[in-house]
């Protein structure tokens, strides 16, 4: 049956992909984004210029 569909649909595939894709993508920014590291703030030295 799916077999079927994708010969006579071929596009049906690569929407699947697609979709399949961008869902991971966005999972992995979102964890990411919740696991991000620690911000650490440097100075700067008086002598570099601004």
């Amino acid at each position: 049956m799916l077999d079927k569909i994708v010969i006579k649909y071929p596009w049906v595939f690569v929407v699947a992909v697609f979709l399949l894709i961008s869902g991971a993508w966005t999972t992995l920014i979102q964890v990411a984004r919740k696991y991000s590291p620690e911000v650490i703030e440097v100075e700067k030295h008086s002598s570099q210029k601004k």
